[in-house]
């Protein structure tokens, strides 16, 4: 050690050019303190420039205030007494300065006071890590915004070492120290804890790592998924550790399940669609011919059939028809929802054709409207239409005898959209049915009102279709409200 000193110290007697290639590309910085002195210190021009000054002449009673936060103050002057009282063995201490402009500047500093030159100071010599710092902090933000935790295994002491995230993860309380069996212990019963067996045991027999998503129990029971990655340290042939890291992905699986969820009722609905359309055609085919048939048999002997022989004929007419009103609801259903394009909709003046088409039975049953002010907004036309036009016509339909159907029409905006209301003053509808009435085929007060039972349930394919929702408020004799809401 004494002779590398003297040595080291003859070249840079003899070639300042060593000296310089030592404190400008060796090291970021050199620094010599002498402990009795405290004025006479030597700092390199390099460690002062990586803080933002441009000459020796620094020294102040405040400087060490200006460079070191109040922590590492404190730290930097314990750093020098062990320095002195531990004289011929190197410390190590990593610092945090304070550049002139005031963000952090960190080093790694390495400092050694010679046994055999008391008259020397301590020499400290620096490596600026700021970018590595830098990165090390990327790392653990990333890691804490993914939700990666680590965790390590001592195969000697059995102790198991969880880091910050993967406490959290588990939810467990500040001062929880798992045992390697409370570990296992948090993965679910059956697939889960067998499977985190199995990979940990290959990798102790056979050095395999593991890469699995399983299910864990956190502390405070709940259920959630989560990654375990893994791998058995060795050395000579011994397994030393086990260590990893642990990742929180409950909501990317409960999203891909939705996904999942999502693509089997688009194929599901996809599948309804062409199976009702296939079945709407065939049927109405053999269905056409079948009337027809009756109807000329009508036509041809009908002065020759007995009177019930005829009402039977005419019965079987009305019921084919009927048949056939069914299937081609049951085409025009199978078709909702397949619009693409949206345009802007002038509801008002939707509302008038609506009217329009139903002028024959608003007549018939003298029904009165009051509408207000509606907008004027980005829709499926075709559809929209059809959604009014089934609401509206149900009020006219479903009226209390011997009273003028009242129908009110208004809107208010909501966030991201609009929501319609349509308010009657008819029978009403049992509370047992408001939530079977938009299923298809499903029919209130069956018993005295014709119908398919598929037109509310086009509602509801339709607003769906514009990201909305349908519902209807109403008790029986008390008239129904049906609100529905169109976003953008």
């Amino acid at each position: 050690m004494v002779q590398l000193q003297e040595k080291l110290q003859v070249l840079r007697e003899q070639d300042l050019s060593i000296w310089d290639f030592f404190q400008q590309k060796a090291m970021d910085g050199v620094w010599f303190w002498y402990k009795d002195q405290p004025h006479s210190k030597w700092v390199s021009p390099r460690f002062l420039e990586l803080l933002g000054y441009c000459d020796t002449n620094v020294w102040s009673p405040v400087f060490h205030q200006n460079i070191f936060s109040t922590t590492f103050l404190s730290t930097w002057k314990q750093f020098i007494k062990v320095c002195g009282d531990n004289r011929g063995i190197s410390q190590k201490q990593r610092f945090k300065f304070i550049h002139k402009e005031g963000h952090a500047v960190w080093m790694d500093c390495i400092g050694i006071c010679f046994p055999d030159k008391p008259t020397l100071p301590i020499l400290l010599t620096f490596n600026d890590i700021t970018d590595l710092k830098a990165k090390e902090k990327l790392l653990l933000d990333t890691n804490r915004d993914a939700k990666i935790g680590a965790w390590e295994i001592n195969l000697d002491t059995k102790e198991l070492f969880w880091s910050n995230i993967t406490r959290n993860i588990h939810e467990v309380p500040s001062d929880f120290q798992p045992s390697l069996t409370e570990g296992i212990n948090f993965y679910k019963e059956g697939y889960s804890r067998d499977t985190i067996n199995r990979c940990v045991q290959e990798g102790l027999e056979k050095g395999t790592p593991w890469n699995v998503e399983l299910k864990i129990i956190t502390y405070t029971n709940r259920e959630i998924w989560v990654r375990a990655i893994g791998k058995v340290e060795f050395r000579n042939g011994k397994a030393l550790r086990i260590y990893g890291s642990f990742q929180d992905i409950d909501t990317e699986k409960q999203t891909e399940e939705k996904l999942r969820q999502l693509s089997i009722l688009k194929a599901q609905s996809e599948d309804m669609e062409q199976f009702a359309y296939i079945v709407s055609h065939d049927l109405r085919e053999p269905l056409a011919s079948m009337i027809g048939y009756i109807r000329l048999l009508q036509e041809s002997f009908a002065e020759k059939l007995p009177a019930d022989a005829q009402e039977l004929l005419a019965a079987t007419v009305e019921t084919a028809t009927r048949m056939d009103s069914l299937i081609h609801h049951l085409l025009d259903y199978s078709k909702e929802g397949q619009t693409k394009n949206k345009q802007l909709v002038n509801t008002s003046q939707l509302i008038e054709k609506v009217l329009f088409d139903l002028s024959a039975i608003i007549s018939e049953n003298q029904a009165v409207f009051e509408i207000n002010k509606l907008p004027n907004l980005y829709a499926y036309s075709t559809e929209l239409k059809s959604v009014f036009q089934n609401i509206i016509s149900n009020a006219i339909k479903f009226r209390k005898p011997d009273i003028c159907p009242q129908i009110k029409i208004d809107c208010k905006a909501i966030e991201q959209g609009w929501e319609f209301r349509i308010k009657d003053n008819g029978i009403g509808i049992p509370t047992s049915e408001k939530q079977k009435i938009f299923n298809i085929f499903q029919r209130v007060h069956r018993e005295k009102y014709n119908g398919t039972g598929i037109g509310l349930a086009s509602c509801k394919k339709i607003v769906e279709h514009h990201n909305g929702k349908i519902w209807v408020e109403s008790e029986l004799g008390s008239g129904s409200c049906f609100y529905f809401t169109i976003l953008d």
